[in-house]
């Protein structure tokens, strides 16, 4: 959900995406606004390897002014995901959650 996020917010393909996680590694996107801006697509904590990826998403985090949480729309959160996001909390940086999935929600 997050790197196809990522590919419309630059109108291209930078990161890999599929029905399974792909993004192994962190991986430096564009530098936006003359360098002032840096985004980076980090690996997602739903994933093999996850608690190696939620160490590499908590480096970032210290640093972060903004993390961007994409969640799914046919599931509720997991327990794990709330203890995440209190996490992130600690460091104060400003949270956006984008909710995906969300055309396939009864009304």
């Amino acid at each position: 959900g997050k790197s196809l996020l990522l590919n419309a917010f630059f109108g291209k393909e930078l990161c890999a995406h599929g029905p399974e996680p792909l993004t192994a590694e962190v991986k430096k996107l564009e530098e936006l606004y003359k360098g002032r801006v840096q985004m980076y697509d980090v690996p997602g904590t739903n994933a093999m390897g996850e608690e190696e990826h939620a160490r590499m998403q908590e480096e970032f985090v210290k640093r972060a002014n903004c993390v961007v949480w994409v969640t799914n729309a046919r599931q509720p959160l997991r327990e794990s995901e709330l203890l995440q996001i209190d996490q992130i909390r600690k460091y104060k940086p400003e949270v956006l959650v984008f909710v995906n999935f969300w055309n396939f929600v009864d009304e």
